[in-house]
């Protein structure tokens, strides 16, 4: 009976480490996938989520730092993209990031970036996916403001950390 439990317990540890691997794996394929640039699978990824519920509404936040080579690789990737945009952000996604003022009179409030720990980007690079609607297209968040629901994905590369952040907001 010992030997049961044992080979049990053996079997259930085997089968979360696989699974662990093959989610991590496939985080990186999908970040890859997403942002035009070719991340190492041996990079070591920080994250939150708080997707979730009937609809999957939620944000997703990922930091990898990369460092030597490995940094002048993602940049040179990243420079290469045409999609890629050097910074600073166009003002909508600013603003929907970080609040600030749009035109003399408003003030849009957000603290979506500081309640999902992502910095602003002085010096850097920045793509940004509009996927409103189910589509999957780069724009400079021109609509963003004027929608009461969001869904997109940022890319932000932070030359001064060598930091990439991936953000995702599903709403």
């Amino acid at each position: 009976m010992k030997k049961k439990i044992i080979y049990l317990c053996l079997i259930v540890t085997a089968v979360s480490f696989i699974w662990t691997d093959i989610l991590f794996i496939s985080t990186i394929k999908q970040l890859s996938r997403s942002l035009g640039i070719c991340i190492s699978e041996d990079s070591i990824l920080v994250s939150t989520d708080s997707h979730g519920g009937l609809n999957g509404d939620g944000n997703l936040l990922v930091r990898i730092e990369f460092e030597g080579k490995r940094a002048e690789d993602i940049v040179n990737q990243i420079q290469s993209n045409n999609d890629w945009k050097k910074t600073p952000l166009p003002n909508a996604i600013k603003i929907q990031l970080y609040g600030g003022e749009m035109g003399e009179n408003t003030t849009y409030y957000s603290n979506l970036a500081k309640s999902n720990k992502l910095p602003e980007t002085f010096e850097g690079y920045w793509l940004f996916i509009d996927r409103y609607e189910g589509k999957n297209q780069l724009t400079k968040g021109e609509d963003l403001l004027s929608r009461s629901s969001h869904n997109y994905t940022v890319g932000l590369y932070d030359n001064k950390t060598n930091n990439l952040y991936y953000f995702e907001a599903d709403s």
